[in-house]
C-alpha cells in the first residue's frame, strides 16, 4: 500500500490496557473525506517489537539485532473492515461506538518493553466501477511506543497451566541444520499438535504427536538459517515453547 500526503483521517489516542500478559489497544477515528457507497476501508492494528537483542538472534543475524519485527497484526491481517459510504467528520464506524478496541494476549516475543503498537486506516475500495487513486491508499497512521511496559511474557499458557517440571522436551542438536529432534521427558498422554514459528510469527512448518510418543524428528532442510519457536498443544493444554536454531 502507499501513503497519501495530507491528514485525510484523525487518529484519536491510542491508549493500552488489559491484563499483565495481555494488550488490549484502543483508539477512535474520525474521517477527513467523503468516500460513496459500496466503498471499503479498513483499520488495522500492528503490534511491533522494535528492537531484538537475544544473544541467540544476534548470533544468527550476523551479529546485529533485528529492528522492527512484525509479531502480530489485530484483529488479523485484513484487520476490521468498514463497507458502506463515509462521510466528512464520521466517527462510528463499529458497533455504534467511536472508540476501537482490539485485544491480543502476548506470546512470541523476547522484550515486552520493545514493544509498540501502529495503527492505520487504509482504503481497500473505492465504490463505483472507475478505479480511484484512492484504492490500497494509507490514509492515516499513528503509533503508541512503549505499549508493552508493565506487561510481561507468560511462561506457561493455556486451558491449563500444567506442572513445569512434567513437560519439559529437550530439542536436539540445537543449533540444526537439515534435522532436529525433539525428545520428551513424559510422553504426552494425548495426541498434541505443533507448530514452527519464524521469527515474525508466521507458521513454517506443522505437525502431531501421538499420545506415548516420546520423540519426533523434524525435517528443517528448506527453512533459512534464523531463530524459530516449537510450540505443543491440543485442546486442553498449551506446553511453553522453546526456541529452535537452524544454521547453515
Amino acid at each position: 500500500a502507499r501513503a497519501l500526503e495530507g491528514a485525510l483521517f484523525e487518529i484519536g489516542e491510542i491508549t493500552i490496557g488489559g491484563g499483565s500478559d495481555e494488550l488490549v489497544i484502543t483508539t477512535s477515528f474520525v474521517s477527513k473525506i467523503d468516500l460513496p457507497a459500496k466503498s471499503e476501508v479498513s483499520f488495522r492494528f500492528a503490534v511491533i517489537e522494535k528492537q531484538i537483542t537475544d544473544p541467540d538472534v544476534m548470533a544468527a543475524n550476523g551479529g546485529q539485532p533485528l529492528y522492527n519485527v512484525l509479531r502480530k497484526m489485530l484483529p488479523s491481517s485484513a484487520g476490521l473492515t468498514y463497507s458502506g459510504a463515509v462521510t466528512d467528520g464520521q466517527s462510528v464506524f463499529f458497533n455504534g461506538e467511536e472508540s476501537v478496541s482490539v485485544s491480543w494476549d502476548i506470546s512470541n516475543v523476547y522484550d515486552v518493553n520493545e514493544l509498540s503498537v501502529v495503527v492505520f486506516v487504509q482504503v481497500d475500495n473505492v465504490g463505483g466501477t472507475t478505479a480511484n487513486e484512492l484504492n490500497k491508499l494509507i490514509l492515516q497512521a499513528a503509533e503508541k511506543t512503549n505499549a508493552g511496559v508493565g506487561k510481561v511474557v507468560p511462561v506457561l499458557t493455556g486451558l491449563d497451566n500444567r506442572l513445569e517440571d512434567i513437560h519439559n522436551f529437550a530439542v536436539y542438536p540445537n543449533p540444526a541444520d537439515k534435522v532436529f529432534k525433539v525428545q520428551f521427558e513424559i510422553a504426552p498422554i494425548n495426541d498434541m499438535k505443533w507448530i514452527l514459528y519464524d521469527q515474525v510469527g508466521r507458521e513454517v512448518i506443522t505437525g502431531a504427536v501421538k499420545s506415548g510418543e516420546l520423540e519426533i524428528e523434524i525435517t528443517s532442510e528448506e527453512l533459512p538459517s534464523g531463530i524459530y519457536l516449537i510450540h505443543f498443544f491440543n485442546d486442553q493444554e498449551k506446553w511453553a515453547p522453546q526456541r529452535v536454531m537452524i544454521r547453515r
